[in-house]
């Protein structure tokens, strides 16, 4: 792909995970403004804790997953570009977690992650679905659950994978840590929301 071409997909992609489909779902199905509500964002926990409907939730997760995993698909099918596809997954993520949409307040980016995750390293996404669901199954808690997992996949592609990918892979991770720095503060003080 020429780097104009490079260029114009990256910015499409960013304006498409840029998107609210949470915020879109709740005020269409539940008329209420889900940043004001719960812990004001509108990924798929707080959607489902808001809600109390657990398909609301799942449909947004879902509709975020797919943020990064449309795109995703594209470059790894036509182009097969790793580097392209981890900075596809990069900008999908940057997009749902800063939309442009909404003043640049948006998700924590983990569902977007997963669908990036999914398209570039099956068994890893794997690994981190797991990882996701044994520590959540333990602890009760959604932030923990994520911070662990998507820790756990970091430590997996610094030993597989070349310096150019571990480069923009620590990019994604450092944005989505970014993202729950309140949620690991609450975390090291046992303040942390369970289910």
């Amino acid at each position: 792909m020429e780097n104009n071409l490079i260029f114009i997909f990256i910015i499409v992609c960013y304006l498409f995970a840029s998107i609210p489909f949470g915020l879109i779902l709740m005020k269409f199905l539940y008329k209420i403004d889900i940043t004001k509500e719960g812990s004001g964002n509108y990924g798929a926990t707080n959607i489902f804790r808001v809600s109390n409907n657990k398909k609301i939730g799942l449909i947004t997760l879902l509709f975020d997953g797919c943020k990064a995993l449309l795109p995703c698909c594209f470059i790894k099918f036509y182009y097969h570009d790793q580097f392209l596809l981890a900075i596809t997954g990069l900008f999908a993520i940057i997009g749902h977690i800063f939309p442009i949409y909404n003043k640049f307040k948006g998700g924590k980016g983990v569902a977007t992650f997963l669908g990036f995750l999914l398209v570039f390293d099956f068994s890893i996404a794997i690994n981190t679905i797991m990882t996701w669901v044994l520590t959540f199954q333990y602890k009760r808690m959604s932030s923990l659950s994520s911070i662990a997992s998507i820790t756990l996949s970091i430590i997996s592609v610094c030993i597989y994978y070349k310096l150019d990918i571990i480069i923009i892979y620590l990019a994604i991770y450092s944005v989505i840590m970014y993202k729950h720095r309140d949620n690991i503060i609450r975390l090291f003080k046992g303040r942390e929301n369970k289910f």
